[in-house]
């Protein structure tokens, strides 16, 4: 209903989105034309709205979250100091429990301390997102209205249909060592690591069966994926002729952004980083813990891999020869 008036549309989840109108005619009444689709999704849902006009995304949110079920309010970003800055952070959109207990420890209990606040201090306390933070505490945010933000990656996953049915396991783990090793490069093509991993089988009579894994470290090396999808075969199949093989890594993340636990896998390589770490360890000991930290992997141009969901395509084809 939305993109009936504008392409610009962003769906952040099953009822509720953005905006960007600016190139709507509406003979500068704002107010008018978020009231007329109003009474229309009313009138044709029969679902109670309310909407915020502003800006940006953030004080759009915000603007929405202020009369509520069936209010429309407009927000100034010269009305920042005046609305926002009064309010305990808890209140502000993206600041939840945690982050809002964080900021009391530093004497930040108003969203105006927050806008208010050394940059310096929220950094070494929140790291860039307390820089974000506190651009939004004064108004400030430049995101776009991206209509393609909600087909961001989930998975990265790969699938083959093979010539013929297939029943003999040293070929079928052939084709494990490919799907992993395509599967792996996509996933170091963008940086990312998973938390869990799931194969597919289709069957000779067109039956599919998946098996799924969650792990508790970063899932991206292609041994690694490849080993628990074999596991994960190997306990699930009963000899039946395979007719394709997929393999997904799912929730996937940036790999800069996480932690990774010692396994069987990484012991090598965390065991060649071991004289790093201690000298890390001492010149954190000697000049103070922020002193010196591991740096992240830069996040490689985009790659050429295929971003096409490995979900969709299994689906579509699994529809196509229903």
């Amino acid at each position: 209903m939305l993109r009936s008036y504008i392409h610009l549309v962003e769906p952040v989840s099953i009822d509720e989105g953005y905006m960007d109108v600016t190139e709507v005619d509406m003979n500068n009444d704002a107010v008018s034309f978020a009231r007329s689709i109003q009474d229309r999704i009313i009138r044709e849902l029969d679902l109670p709205c309310s909407i915020g006009i502003a800006p940006n995304k953030f004080l759009a949110k915000t603007a929405s979250n202020i009369k509520k079920p069936m209010g429309i309010t407009v927000l100034r970003k010269r009305q920042v100091n005046e609305i926002l800055w009064p309010l305990p952070v808890i209140d502000m959109h993206g600041i939840g429990e945690s982050t809002a207990k964080k900021l009391e420890t530093i004497g930040i209990i108003s969203i105006g301390d927050l806008a208010n606040a050394s940059p310096n201090l929220l950094k070494e306390k929140l790291g860039k997102n307390g820089v974000r933070l506190q651009n939004r505490a004064n108004g400030i945010d430049n995101r776009e209205v991206d209509p393609e933000s909600i087909y961001d990656t989930k998975s990265v996953g790969n699938s083959t249909t093979l010539p013929f049915d297939e029943t003999n396991i040293e070929d079928l783990e052939k084709v494990f060592i490919r799907l992993s090793k395509k599967v792996a490069a996509r996933l170091d093509a963008k940086n990312l690591a998973g938390r869990s991993i799931t194969i597919h089988i289709r069957d000779a009579n067109w039956k599919n069966k998946t098996r799924s894994k969650t792990v508790t470290n970063r899932l991206y090396k292609e041994q690694e994926i490849n080993q628990l999808a074999l596991d994960l075969f190997q306990a699930s199949w009963n000899g039946d002729p395979v007719r394709l093989l997929g393999v997904t890594v799912n929730n996937v993340y940036d790999k800069g952004e996480s932690v990774e636990q010692l396994s069987i896998f990484n012991f090598e390589e965390h065991a060649k980083e071991e004289p790093i770490l201690k000298l890390v360890e001492q010149l954190q000991g000697k000049f103070g813990e922020n002193s010196i930290k591991r740096g992240m992997k830069l996040k490689k141009k985009p790659s050429l891999e295929s971003k096409t969901s490995f979900s969709k395509d299994f689906l579509d084809d699994h529809d196509h020869h229903k």
